[in-house]
């Protein structure tokens, strides 16, 4: 084999790898926490069908409890490595004005994977599919899952995680958001 063709492929590999970490979002963002923060701010009002019977509930009547929103696809591998950590914390916190709900992405024909997915992660906080919120595409834009949002006791977004790194410690910054008035 000729060096040229070698040497060339091995630029294009390095090239295609340099690419995609760059474009990887796999390190949290610790969000702007002023009151006056303009990056970010309030989240968006959405409806979440999380009620009895699958009502709608405005995302802002939550304002009080820390709300984790964890956008996430049976088919992303990362999503599930990230979910049994989610669900400890929901597990003992949900007593303490802690809200998780589970944002599927995945098309509406998957109900039933999705559903299978719940059930083998044992998921115990309310899940939905992204189809049954108006506008939370437009909302809460995201280029890659898992997408985890955190939103304080007054509404505002204070951490967006992107990607899974086991060594963030999710827990500890909630905990935080519940200590706060």
């Amino acid at each position: 084999m000729s060096e040229k063709p070698f040497t060339v492929i091995v630029i294009a590999l390095l090239a295609i790898a340099v690419t995609l970490y760059l474009r990887s979002e796999s390190v949290p963002q610790r969000l702007v926490t002023t009151q006056n923060s303009e990056e970010y701010g309030p989240a968006p009002d959405i409806s979440i069908p999380v009620g009895p019977n699958k009502t709608h509930v405005d995302l802002s009547t939550m304002r009080g409890k820390v709300v984790v929103l964890d956008f996430w696809a049976t088919w992303c591998g990362p999503c599930k490595m990230s979910i049994p950590e989610l669900q400890g914390i929901w597990t003992t916190h949900k007593n303490d004005d802690l809200k998780v709900i589970g944002v599927s992405i995945d098309e509406a024909s998957s109900r039933r994977e999705v559903d299978s997915t719940i059930a083998a992660l044992g998921m115990t906080y309310p899940v939905v599919l992204a189809d049954d919120i108006p506008d939370v595409r437009n909302k809460y834009q995201f280029a890659s899952i898992p997408l985890m949002i955190i939103i304080d006791k007054k509404g505002i977004i204070r951490y967006r995680l992107t990607g899974y790194d086991p060594s963030t410690n999710t827990e500890k910054l909630i905990s935080a958001l519940l200590k706060e008035k």
